[in-house]
């Protein structure tokens, strides 16, 4: 079908769905966006023509069963959903959860082509929590790239599954070549029997692609990359892109070109991007990206495929053979009438959808003001871990101001709870309640809660050692700090709390005089410790709008004179109010 009669579909009502406009058009059908005339819901449908169902030997009817049969059964959020199945006389429909946010290759276009490590390992966790989800059906994908993977309230969504396959067995094999060049497993070029690992080939390149904004291989021909792929290893240096050893590792190992030295499903959760499932007690950064991909439980993945490895090889073909004949998905089929157009529905739908994606768009907006919000405490998270790193002489007090700056931290993440948790629209969002049915918002609230358990336990220990040295040296300077002990702020805190840390700057300056780098880095800590003091009035404005590490990064290119300079005037600031 051409854009054309793409668009003469546009305004067709089918059953309790208007068309709305088109998302995509390929070789055997065309995805449009809709609505439900009734529940005002969003929808997206696939039509296939029937007269393509009989195509390449009735191919296509076959994959199109298997699309139904997938999405039907597979209750993955990291899957696209999908709600029924219709038929009218020349059509076939397939009816799904709407992707509002477009797929994976036009945010990483919008990026201009490269996705920083920390954010693309984000992603890959999704990727693979929805490969799960296909795997545990027996499902290989074998056309994954970015433009197959859809978002949809910033959750990634595995979908086209039109060329998806179902396998006897986990150890079955397959041999119609279909993919994509670049990301198609090089076995399945070759016309060679492959299985899941197909789609291990296809997540590397996904992940290379991101990363270095290219694939890895040579896409100019079948020949061209078949002969890439064997006889060189993937180029890590490209476009001045450096990433870790860990992803290098996981790449070599992902896109080997022989299946069976390919890292299996079973090896690749021991990597340390996702079995690094150590508390730090710093406070860090925390993305959208995060977020959402915290929702994962990698454990749980991991103990899928060491259990199934052998439970799939204990499966006869004839035992899976029996289990399909039972496991015909239970969904609405219903014939339907498509020949109508409603031209007053197709504008109120029209309307709809522009409301909708205003609605989206603003709940998004306050969320990641609620993100930038609680980051503003990484700041202080951040220069408490400074103290703790740098090398102190004896003469200095490190515990009382790194408890103070513990307790300020407790403090406001307290408060920042409590905000979340009464529901407070400090926002003045107009959907606001709505924002509490993401599942991204209420990970979000269950990561703050997990946060702030975390630095109590950490406020604790500074807490025990530093009552044992207030009791131990009791004198009229420390009785006023023993009151502080508790999380609880004092009608004293504001004022202990800059008298400490200006304490400690000035044991800072008496550190001075080693080296050149050394007063450098007493320079950078004193600023951070004067902007610690003047984080209400005027440090969280500035860090609402950037991130933590380029707000303390500017630090590092001003002169010695400079810093001096902005050190004295900092010191104006606090004692002008």
């Amino acid at each position: 079908m051409n854009n054309l009669q793409s668009r003469n579909f546009v305004g067709k009502k089918i059953d309790d769905y208007i068309l709305v406009d088109v998302l995509g058009t390929g070789a055997f059908g065309q995805v449009f966006s809709a609505q439900n005339i009734i529940t005002k819901e969003s929808v997206a449908i696939k039509s296939v023509p029937k007269s393509k169902l009989k195509e390449h030997n009735g191919l296509v009817g076959q994959l199109l069963k298997t699309e139904v049969q997938v999405l039907a059964q597979c209750s993955n959020i990291n899957v696209v959903k999908m709600n029924k199945y219709l038929e009218s006389e020349n059509n076939c429909y397939i009816v799904m959860e709407y992707c509002n946010q477009g797929d994976l290759e036009q945010l990483w276009k919008k990026k201009n082509r490269i996705i920083p490590e920390v954010e693309a390992i984000q992603y890959i966790k999704q990727i693979l929590n929805g490969m799960r989800g296909l795997h545990e059906m027996n499902v290989i994908h074998r056309d994954l790239k970015l433009p197959n993977i859809l978002i949809s309230n910033n959750v990634l969504k595995i979908g086209d599954l039109g060329f998806a396959k179902r396998m006897e067995s986990l150890d079955g094999v397959v041999k119609e070549a279909l993919g994509t060049l670049g990301t198609m497993a090089p076995e399945i070029i070759e016309f060679k029997p492959y299985g899941i690992l197909a789609d291990m080939f296809s997540i590397g390149a996904i992940y290379y692609q991101m990363l270095f904004g290219v694939l890895p291989f040579s896409i100019k021909s079948y020949n061209d990359f078949l002969k890439d792929v064997k006889t060189n290893q993937p180029n890590f240096t490209r476009n001045n892109i450096k990433i870790s050893k860990e992803s290098q590792e996981l790449l070599f190992r992902m896109l080997n070109p022989e299946p069976k030295l390919r890292l299996q499903w079973n090896q690749l959760y021991e990597s340390p991007l996702f079995s690094n499932q150590v508390v730090n007690p710093a406070l860090c950064q925390l993305t959208v990206e995060q977020v959402v991909a915290k929702q994962v439980d990698l454990k749980m993945n991991k103990q899928v495929y060491q259990q199934n490895k052998q439970k799939f090889e204990n499966i006869t073909n004839q035992d899976m053979i029996n289990k399909l004949q039972f496991d015909v998905p239970k969904l609405e089929h219903k014939q339907v009438m498509d020949n109508s157009n409603d031209e007053k529905l197709l504008q109120e739908a029209l309307q709809q959808k522009q409301l909708q994606q205003q609605k989206t768009n603003d709940l998004n907006n306050v969320f990641e003001k609620y993100l930038n919000e609680r980051n503003t405490l990484v700041f202080l998270g951040t220069v408490l871990n400074e103290i703790h790193q740098r090398k102190h002489t004896q003469n200095t007090n490190v515990f009382l101001p790194a408890f103070i700056i513990s307790k300020k931290l407790i403090i406001e993440m307290n408060r920042f709870l409590e905000v979340l948790k009464t529901q407070r629209n400090i926002y003045q969002c107009s959907y606001f309640f709505e924002l509490y049915t993401f599942p991204q918002f209420i990970a979000f609230i269950k990561l703050c809660e997990e946060d702030f358990q975390i630095q109590m336990t950490h406020f604790q220990v500074i807490q025990s050692q530093l009552q044992t040295i207030l009791f131990q040296m009791q004198n009229q300077a420390n009785e006023k700090y023993i009151s502080e002990l508790q999380p609880a702020p004092t009608g004293q805190f504001e004022e202990n709390y800059r008298d400490i840390l200006i304490n400690y700057y000035m044991q800072l300056q008496d550190e001075k005089g080693e080296s050149e780098d050394q007063d450098n880095a007493i320079n950078n800590l004193s600023i951070y410790v004067l902007d610690t003091i003047l984080f209400d009035r005027d440090v969280k404005k500035q860090l609402l709008n950037q991130k933590v590490d380029d707000y303390l990064e500017k630090f590092n290119f001003l002169t010695s004179k400079e810093k001096e300079e902005m050190i004295a005037q900092k010191f104006q600031q606090i004692y002008s109010f």
